[in-house]
Parts: structure tokens; sequence; C-alpha cells
């Protein structure tokens, strides 16, 4: 009865996931949660820890379930906005390192702004090579990140990434059961596309990761800008605004 009584007494919310299109609902964090947030504190720079533990706390504070290792990272990202903004609120108070002049700037992140103006890529992409085969990838999954330990900007953490992604091949003839392939032969076949086709993967599976501008003014009167665009500046901004 003790339990239930609380149970009643926390706010829930709704809120439609971006690429799934799914409805979930959620509760702000709650102390339960602050063992997920000392566990992702206390690791070191083990960036795929870090993300399992962020996944478990999304987990827990979902009503529906919705298996977030298996979600879209830009759903994740998306969540894991919402939970923020109702656990504590929508404006992010933090400081960074301007790249330009290495000093360091109190700036403010209305994460209302940001939901509202954020464009939502497609949830997957198909196109052809040399007009016979075609092939198909999806947006990276938490689990694909996981994997890859967040390694976006290194060329063989992105061709890994991308390997992960590639969920069909077919020709007129045939369609390819990708799961007779291993990872390894995934990364080979992606080897031989044209520059200008990975160019266009790689636009597609970025396009699948919240971006925001940072604007600020430096000591020297200057306006500048700085782009947070990969998950794992992302993730740096979110956990420094958690706790």
């Amino acid at each position: 009865m003790l339990i239930d009584l609380m149970k009643k007494s926390i706010p829930d919310y709704e809120t439609t996931l971006p690429i799934s299109k799914k409805q979930i609902r959620f509760r702000p964090l709650l102390v339960k949660e602050e063992k997920y947030i000392s566990e992702i504190m206390e690791l070191s720079n083990n960036i795929s820890e870090k993300i399992y533990c962020l996944s478990k706390l999304v987990d827990s504070c979902c009503d529906t379930h919705i298996n977030s290792m298996n979600i879209s990272i830009y759903d994740f990202q998306h969540i894991l906005t919402e939970i923020r903004r109702k656990s504590i609120n929508e404006v992010l108070n933090i400081k960074i390192n301007c790249p330009y002049t290495g000093e360091s700037i109190p700036v403010q992140i209305n994460l209302d702004e940001l939901i509202l103006n954020k464009f939502h890529p497609e949830k997957k992409m198909n196109f052809l090579v040399n007009d016979t085969i075609q092939i198909t990838f999806d947006l990276p999954k938490v689990s694909d990140l996981i994997k890859t330990n967040g390694e976006f900007k290194t060329q063989s953490g992105f061709k890994k990434l991308v390997s992960l992604c590639l969920t069909g091949v077919e020709t007129k003839k045939e369609k390819i059961d990708l799961n007779l392939y291993s990872d390894e032969d995934k990364e080979q076949f992606i080897d031989l596309l044209s520059r200008t086709d990975y160019d266009e993967i790689r636009k597609f599976l970025l396009n699948g990761l919240y971006k925001f501008n940072v604007s600020y003014i430096t000591s020297d009167g200057i306006g500048r800008e700085v782009v947070v665009a990969d998950f794992i500046n992302f993730l740096k901004f979110y956990l420094a605004t958690l706790i």
C-alpha cells in the first residue's frame, strides 16, 4: 500500500519517438536511477559502458517497454532529452571550451527549441550501385554504437558502423541473406563501394544524430558558434547536466 501510494504520485508523460513513430510513456528520474547515474560517472572513458548504463536508465524510466538497445540513436537521444527536460528543466547551463580562443565560456541551451526545430531524418536509405545492386542501410541503433564504442571519427570505427547498419543487398535476380555473412565480410563489401556512394552513406548515417548550434561571445567581443554534431559530444553535454 505504501509503495502504491508513492507510485500514484509520480507524474508520467507521453512522447512519440521521431523515427519509429512509437508512442511511449515515461516518468522523470527517481532515486532508483541514481545507481545508473553513479555508474556512468564512475566509469572511465569507456563509452560503450556509459551508453549501456544510459540504456538501462532509459528502460527504467519508460512505462512502455521499448528495449532501448534496439532503437535508433536518434530516438535514443530524443527520449534522453525528454527525460532530462521533465526531471530537471528545459535549460542547460554549462561551460564549453572555445576551440578558437581556448577560454571557458558559460552557455545556455534551450531543449524546447532544440526539439521543436529538429530535422527528422529518414529511417532507412536505399540506393543502387551501378544500376545493378540495391543496398539498404538503417539508421544506427544503440547496440551498434556500443559495438563501435562510439568511434565515429576514426576511419575504421565508422566503417564498422556502416557494416553494422547494412541491412539489405539485392540484385535483379536474388536477395542476399546477410545473416550468412560475418561482420568482416560486410566490411570487405563496404571497401568495394565508390567514394561517392560511401560519402552518401556517411551523410545519411550522420543525419541520424542530434545536431545543435551553440552561440556565444568570447572575451574579444567576437560572436562565435560551435556545432555539436556527434554522439560523443552530445553525451558529454547530457552527462554534464544530468546531476
